[in-house]
Order: C-alpha cells, then sequence, then structure tokens
C-alpha cells in the first residue's frame, strides 16, 4: 500500500505476515483484502492513510453487523479475528498517526463491547474502556470530536456499571457526560442526545442510590 506523501509509520509486520486469510470467508472479501494487499506489496513501511482509513470504516461496519447477529458461530470467530487484527494495529501506532489510531482503536472498542454483549465476559468490556480511554486522550479541551469521544466512553463505563454494578463507573459516566453536554450547548444538533444521555444516567443514579438531587438534575433537564 504505497501512496505518494502518504505519512511514514512503522507497520506490525509480524501480525500482517503471518495472518491466515480464508479465501472463501466473507471477512476475507470485504475486510482481510486490504491487508492481503499489504501483506504481497514490496514495501511495509509506507501505506496510504484514506485507504486504511476507509478499510477501518468497513471495519466498524461489519463489527456493527455481527454483534447484531450474535447467533452467527463464523460471524463471532470472524469477529474474534478482526479484534486480535486490530489490537496489533492499534499498540504500534499510539503516537504521531492521530487519524489512522483513532479509527481503528474506534472499531476496537465497537468490537470488543459487542463481544462482551455476547459472551459476558468482563475482560473485554475492561479493554474496551481502555481502548476509549486512550482516545479520549487524543481529543484534549477544544477539538472538535471531543464531544463525541467523551460520549463512548461514558457509554462503556455505564454497560459497566449496568452489569457489575460498581458506582465509580457510574458516577464517571455521570462527570463526561456533564462535560458532554456542555460542549453541545443550545442550538447544537446533538444536544438533544446529549440531555437524554445525562437524564437517562441520573436516573438511574437516583434508583439505585436514591440520592434526590440526581432526580432533580435529570427533572431540569427533561424540561429543556
Amino acid at each position: 500500500c504505497e501512496c505518494k506523501g502518504a505519512k511514514r509509520f512503522e507497520r506490525p509486520k509480524t501480525r500482517l505476515a503471518t495472518i491466515q486469510l480464508s479465501p472463501t470467508s466473507h471477512t476475507h472479501a470485504l475486510v482481510f483484502k486490504p491487508v492481503k494487499q499489504c501483506q504481497e506489496s514490496k514495501s511495509m513501511t509506507d501505506a496510504s492513510l484514506p485507504d486504511l482509513n476507509e478499510w477501518a470504516a468497513t471495519l466498524q461496519r461489519f463489527s456493527t453487523q455481527l454483534g447484531d447477529n450474535s447467533k452467527d458461530l463464523d460471524g463471532r470467530q470472524d469477529l474474534d479475528e478482526l479484534i486480535s487484527l486490530a489490537r496489533d494495529l492499534v499498540s504500534p501506532f499510539s503516537l504521531g498517526v492521530d487519524d489512522l489510531v483513532d479509527s481503528i482503536s474506534d472499531f476496537l472498542a465497537s468490537a470488543l463491547l459487542s463481544r462482551f454483549k455476547q459472551t459476558r465476559l468482563q475482560s473485554l468490556l475492561d479493554e474496551a474502556i481502555q481502548v476509549r480511554r486512550q482516545a479520549l486522550e487524543l481529543y484534549q479541551l477544544g477539538h472538535t470530536e471531543r464531544d463525541s469521544s467523551l460520549t463512548k466512553l461514558a457509554e462503556c463505563l455505564a454497560t459497566h456499571f449496568n452489569h457489575f454494578g460498581e458506582r465509580p463507573h457510574l458516577d464517571e459516566a455521570i462527570s463526561l457526560y456533564r462535560e458532554c453536554l456542555q460542549l453541545r450547548p443550545p442550538g447544537h444538533p446533538d444536544r438533544h442526545s446529549a440531555l437524554n444521555n445525562l437524564a437517562e444516567n441520573l436516573h438511574t443514579h437516583f434508583n439505585q442510590f436514591a440520592e434526590q438531587q440526581y432526580l432533580d438534575e435529570a427533572i431540569i433537564l427533561h424540561r429543556e
């Protein structure tokens, strides 16, 4: 995968060189084909970021489809292999290639969450939270994507609370949703979803811990 003017970075050669691709797999046709092309390329250090970002978007769509079809055993196996590949792709690029890291880490966190919903393995959800935290670090205050990144991390934390009941996860989710709401002032096209997310988790907090101020805040949000 070579492109004039593309950013240069060191690729995870071992994984890309050894991954086994089934020629009859639906995953191979739609998702792993770009990896196969990179394997066959003479250069293993240059890559076209637009091509890889498009591939990451395909990964995202594919993981969503798999998450909606938990009865598909072959799909779950494909998802496991994609998760493994994404882990190897993200870790070497932790610095300096923000667009690529964001695209693939977004897929990885979503895929881990989908797999958690199928298996209920806490380690998968914990890893998804870690990936979301790392992604949020790329979006400092003032970045246009920070509100979206805050929401994605908060969703994982809220999911963790809903399944395992650890209050600090819900408290942090609420804190993140509050920050997201501040970043979406009146008139923002996504303010309504930010209001609903925060109000819903405030209701959850009140229902679990019976602290009146959380219900009062939720009521105020619903009136907006």
